[in-house]
């Protein structure tokens, strides 16, 4: 009897281990089995207006920081100076994916490329139906500061004007005017031996007006004296 309790115990054991064995596959299968609707996730970036630049093309760059995080459906995309680009990429379970978004620097004349570099997290949850929902969070990946938005703002350098010659021909002396009067051309400047001709003329008439009155008075003199002696 002893041996028919022993065994009829060990029965019941075995069937308990065996039920509590199928409950824990049952739900694990169950857990394996459930599957989430896909979810396409985006993330959007701006470059924004250059001025004084009217055409040019920009390449910006997606990537994936490890081997777990959903690959986007394109990891380059190119827009125009004031375009707007959208990476995509599909998730199928919850999870924080994180990507490094940036811009590729180009070979276009005078213009300085931004290279601002952004971590971007992708934050991936279920609602209350189970369905996933996500959101997307950027910051600066040298400084960690969290931006507006992501953009990028490249700048047109214009060419300068070049002043060098003008620069030199003011620093030059002015030429100084010339003074000699070329054979066969007239000068308007009085030359200094008509100024002393004119000086020599009016000391001359001095003189002869003198001799003129001397000559008179000795004239009157004379006269008198054949007057008082006739």
């Amino acid at each position: 009897m002893t041996f028919c309790l022993r065994t009829k115990l060990n029965k019941m054991i075995l069937a308990v281990l065996l039920c509590l064995l199928g409950v824990f596959l049952g739900g694990k299968a169950s857990f394996a089995a459930f599957k989430y609707t896909p979810l396409e996730a985006e993330v959007h970036f701006k470059c924004l207006d250059v001025e004084g630049l009217d055409t040019a093309n920009y390449e910006i760059v997606i990537e994936p920081k490890d081997a777990t995080t959903p690959v986007p459906d394109e990891d380059r995309l190119t827009v125009d100076e004031s375009g707007e680009g959208i990476f995509k990429m599909t998730i199928t379970e919850p999870g924080t994916y994180e990507y490094l978004l940036y811009q590729v620097e180009g070979t276009q004349d005078r213009v300085k490329y931004d290279g601002s570099k952004y971590n971007v997290q992708v934050f991936v949850t279920t609602d209350d139906n189970k369905q996933l929902i996500y959101s997307v969070a950027a910051s600066y990946a040298d400084s960690g500061e969290k931006p507006s938005e992501i953009a990028f703002q490249n700048e047109y350098i214009a060419e300068e004007v070049t002043t060098e010659a003008t620069t030199e021909e003011s620093k030059e002396e002015p030429a100084p005017r010339e003074t000699e009067v070329k054979k066969g051309e007239k000068s308007d400047k009085p030359k200094a031996d008509s100024a002393k001709t004119g000086d020599g003329f009016s000391g001359s008439f001095v003189v002869l007006l003198i001799l003129v009155s001397m000559l008179g008075m000795i004239s009157v003199t004379y006269i008198k004296i054949r007057e008082r002696r006739d």
